[in-house]
């Protein structure tokens, strides 16, 4: 028996358990699993959750205006949220006793690279509105770690902490990590001799091969994690670095996007999750990232199975510097702006960099749109800034062309 099937052999009395909780307390779940014709007691494996349909992201954006705010996924009283969390869509993500329902296996992942006790984290992911600050702030300190709240930004600010708290641990996207030690060596300071930096907990963002060993270069050891606002933490690399260990607190399948049928280990499809959460019990949640299973154990020795990355995306959403943009908000951000007469959002690669660069093609003989405030605007619809905009002349942009493209490459 493969990694991959003693791991979901040893699930299935806890997918049984969990189906049939999500099925009498989320309405959502029971109207999807009634409209496919399967009951609780039909779902005795991993195997088995082939016959429920998957929910995709935009599928529970959509659920969520139907019936709002939770789309019938909320399996409590509201009373006992602790927080309720908003990423892009907007989607209405609940929090119980911990944002990320994380459990012991984040922890111990983390403690066999030696963090604890001792060790001070400088944590920059948002705290604002999404759950990936709060969540793994909740995470290291349970783990005995100090943490600072750092957030997005101020990255003046954040250079001097990073020297003067002697902060020995950076949580955050890689594209960040590496504007702050560039931003200090620009300061006159020298990173590995004047900062104690020895850990990175990176994600929201590809972490390409050269980046990783730009960064060991520095004296720092990345831990590549991958997680989604809705989900929580999905996946965290161990010190071998031969691939992402999955969580213990959900069912990690990979799928043909099309058939919702699962892949045997090697072959890439989309990553659909079923939590074993009971405040927020997802059931076959399509996250539209690509991987795959690794079925061969690693040398770790842990039994769980593995991801290597994530490889990209398998719909037209598009990921910039950790927030998603859906070709919808695109179009939502730009039909009827007086002027513009075809747009398309180009998401690029600059220094480690995700760039958001708008082209635009113009109306001939009516006056252009003050192109500052529509990046203004934008980037409040969309949560995340627009770099540059390229006007561009008639006829550059193709008719029914796509709104958003992807052009970035990865090593």
């Amino acid at each position: 028996m493969g990694v991959v099937d003693g791991w979901y052999e040893a699930l299935a009395p806890k997918i049984r358990e969990q189906i049939a909780y999500a099925y009498e307390h989320a309405p959502a779940v029971r109207r999807k699993m009634d409209a496919a014709g399967i009951r609780p007691g039909q779902v005795r494996s991993v195997a088995d959750l082939e016959g429920i349909p998957v929910t995709s992201k935009e599928e529970l954006a959509q659920l969520q205006r139907a019936d709002p705010p939770f789309g019938g996924f909320l399996a409590v009283n509201p009373g006992e949220l602790k927080h309720i969390f908003i990423s892009p869509g907007p989607i209405y993500d609940p929090g119980g006793q911990e944002s990320f329902h994380t459990g012991n296996w984040a922890r111990e992942l983390l403690r066999s690279f030696g963090l604890g006790p001792g060790d001070v984290a400088l944590n920059t992911y948002s705290y604002h509105l999404v759950p990936a600050g709060m969540g793994l702030d909740e995470l290291l300190c349970s783990l005995g770690i100090t943490v600072v709240p750092g957030g997005v930004g101020n990255t003046d600010v954040q250079v001097q902490v990073l020297r003067d708290l002697r902060v020995s641990v950076y949580c955050g996207t890689p594209s960040f990590l590496m504007t702050l030690l560039r931003r200090a060596e620009e300061m006159g300071m020298s990173p590995r001799e004047e900062f104690s930096l020895r850990a990175a907990i990176l994600g929201a963002e590809m972490l390409p091969s050269s980046l990783r060993k730009e960064l060991e270069g520095y004296g720092i050891q990345p831990i590549e994690t991958y997680g989604t606002a809705d989900l929580g933490l999905i996946a965290i690399e161990c010190p071998s670095h031969q691939g992402l260990h999955l969580s213990g607190e959900m069912v990690v399948e990979i799928i043909d996007p099309r058939s919702g049928k699962q892949l045997p280990p090697g072959e890439p499809g989309e990553v659909v999750a079923t939590t074993f959460n009971r405040v927020y019990p997802l059931v076959r949640f399509g996250t539209g990232d690509a991987s795959y299973l690794i079925d061969e154990p690693c040398p770790c020795g842990r039994p769980s199975p593995r991801i290597p990355r994530v490889l990209g995306r398998v719909g037209d959403a598009v990921k910039v510097r950790g927030m998603f943009l859906h070709p919808h908000q695109v179009r939502e951000g730009l039909e009827g702006v007086p002027g513009v007469a075809r747009y398309q959002a180009v998401v690029g690669r600059r220094e480690h960099r995700d760039e958001l660069v708008l082209r635009l093609e113009m109306v001939p003989g009516i006056q252009s749109p003050d192109l500052k405030a529509l990046q203004e605007r934008l980037q409040s619809l969309w949560r995340v800034r627009v770099d540059k905009v390229e006007v561009l002349p008639p006829g550059s942009l193709p008719e029914g062309g796509k709104v958003l493209v992807d052009e970035r490459t990865w090593d």
